[in-house]
């Protein structure tokens, strides 16, 4: 079963880069770049590597050099690339944004962000926002969801069963497929109560210290406070907060949301001598109760995962992005910064609807 995921994933995958290839060859993807007008895409990217293989590959987060640096290219022919002062000074002041405005985004805070991305985006003199989770910048620690990634090959080399916990393990025994596996996993564990998902992550970390994991895996190693300065004093970075150490805002009480989000912002600000204007919801999750804390601890703006772009009128603590997965194809990249790729969504939605409706319909 696992393996016929894997090939669905697989055909997935081809048929949107051949669609997306159709869409650039009949023209519509640059139709619609024109038709942009004055709206911002917010691109959001996370880790970019040399070569992206092992765990890294498991999942959308990372990207080759090559494959980002064409990206950029294709920004610096088509779009206007702005920073996030320039996007807060438009909202501050009521301006219209520039016409086909993009900003472009990175969250974690991953060392590669510093060592592959900024020298692309320096040569081009692009600016760009990191989000950064305070409380583990510059330590040795790693996510639990990289944590996880790690574990899985280890698992299967040693052919071995581990528990993790909650009823939830790694059968490195059976294990066909890595990918199909990660993202079960990952799904199971942030469908975990608060309290057994701290368990479960303390449990991984323990797991990742104890095999030598970040030292086989340096690619998933978080920059320090010492690189952040250097890459702010550069003038293309600017750093924003993706938490204290990447909890669900959403599943936190009143007060330690609100704790949560000052804590990380003084953090920032006292380490790198610089206002911390914009905060990325980690795992993407926000409500109104997330909104609300966030202007209350002094942010100017809070940025999503959802889908969309943004004008004068958009709520600036609810600000849309476009994340940049899909291996890092070009074609899909074309189309979707494009915004061609969310309209084709957006027609395509009425008729799943439709489709559903009918299977419910033909099982009662």
């Amino acid at each position: 079963m696992m393996a016929g995921v894997g090939r669905a994933s697989t055909l997935t995958r081809g048929l949107k880069s051949s669609l997306a290839c159709g869409l650039a060859l009949s023209g519509l993807a640059a139709r619609a770049r024109r038709r942009c007008g004055p709206r911002l895409r917010i691109l959001m990217y996370h880790g970019i590597l040399h070569a992206v293989r092992g765990p890294a590959a498991f999942g959308d987060l990372f990207i080759s050099a090559d494959a980002f640096t064409r990206h950029m290219r294709h920004l610096a022919r088509a779009f206007r690339v702005v920073s996030l002062t320039e996007v807060l000074e438009t909202f501050e002041r009521g301006r219209e944004l520039p016409e086909r405005a993009v900003l472009i985004t990175f969250d974690d805070g991953y060392r590669n962000t510093i060592s592959v991305a900024l020298p692309i985006l320096r040569a081009l003199r692009f600016p760009a926002t990191v989000f950064v989770v305070s409380d583990m910048a510059g330590r040795t620690e790693v996510f639990w969801y990289d944590a996880l990634r790690m574990l899985l090959p280890t698992c299967v080399a040693q052919r071995r069963l581990v528990e993790l916990g909650c009823g939830i393990s790694i059968d490195g025994r059976v294990m066909k497929d890595h990918a199909h596996t990660f993202f079960s996993l990952i799904q199971r564990v942030m469908d975990l109560r608060p309290e057994h998902h701290v368990m479960l992550i303390q449990r991984l970390m323990g797991l990742c210290r104890e095999h030598r994991l970040l030292q086989r895996y340096p690619e998933f190693h978080l920059a320090g406070w010492e690189e952040w300065r250097c890459a702010v004093a550069g003038g293309l970075i600017t750093v924003g907060s993706h938490g204290c150490s990447h909890r669900d805002l959403a599943r936190l009480s009143p007060a330690e949301r609100l704790h949560d989000l000052q804590e990380s912002k003084q953090r920032i600000e006292r380490e790198l001598a610089t206002s911390c204007r914009a905060v990325a919801y980690p795992y993407g999750a926000w409500n109104e109760e997330v909104t609300a804390a966030a202007r209350q601890a002094g942010y100017a703006c809070g940025l999503t995962t959802d889908e969309g772009t943004t004008d004068i009128t958009s709520d600036p603590f609810a600000l849309h992005r476009t994340m940049v997965g899909d291996r890092g194809a070009f074609s899909i990249f074309c189309a979707r910064v494009s915004g061609v790729w969310e309209g084709l969504r957006a027609m395509a939605l009425p008729r799943q609807r439709v489709a559903q409706s009918a299977a419910m319909l033909l099982q009662r």
